[in-house]
């Protein structure tokens, strides 16, 4: 009979600790929420200053991109979409690139290999800006550039994305709605 007090004592101590263990393993499972912070993109000073200086309208998107609307013709009958992003690629501790893009050309379904192919052949002749694939039904022209342009030359290549993304768009879609 002492043995199977003993044996029962036993199990019952095991069960006890074994009922504790799995409450401090629970406990460190399921630690407590935790608030997460949200961190809005900031805006790049920089861009805001030189866009302000030239006396730019623009609007800073939620990634704290600059979309700035660009007058295509002498008539302001077209008009562009032009990004210019804050954020920059840095290379080493001075070179800091970032890309200034407009859309040129948007379906619902794949770019036409005939189209890609089309758009590279005038990436050659470009000295700023070359035709990039964005996602399936997209193409952009990307300048990919300093990130600390003097005002004039961001205004020159604003104005050389967005004439030649239209240009773009007006020849192979006929819209102007990019």
């Amino acid at each position: 009979m002492k043995k199977i007090a003993l044996m029962f004592g036993a199990l019952l101590m095991f069960g006890m600790t074994q009922g504790f263990f799995a409450q401090e393993l629970e406990a460190v499972e399921q630690p407590e929420a935790v608030e997460e912070e949200v961190v809005k993109p900031v805006a790049d000073a920089r861009i805001k200053a030189a866009l302000d200086r030239q006396q730019i309208d623009y609007e800073i998107d939620e990634d704290g991109d600059f979309r700035v609307i660009f007058t295509t013709d002498d008539d302001g009958d077209r008009t562009q979409l032009v990004f210019v992003n804050s954020n920059v690629e840095k290379y080493g501790e001075k070179l800091e690139i970032r890309e200034i893009w407009s859309l040129g050309y948007r379906n619902d379904g794949s770019v036409p290999p005939a189209l890609v192919k089309k758009a590279a052949k005038m990436s050659r002749d470009y000295v700023v800006g070359a035709w990039e694939v964005i996602g399936d039904n997209r193409l952009a022209l990307v300048a990919k550039v300093p990130a600390n342009l003097d005002d004039d030359t961001l205004l020159g290549t604003i104005g050389s994305i967005g004439r030649k993304a239209d240009a773009f768009e007006k020849d192979t879609l006929g819209t102007d709605d990019l």
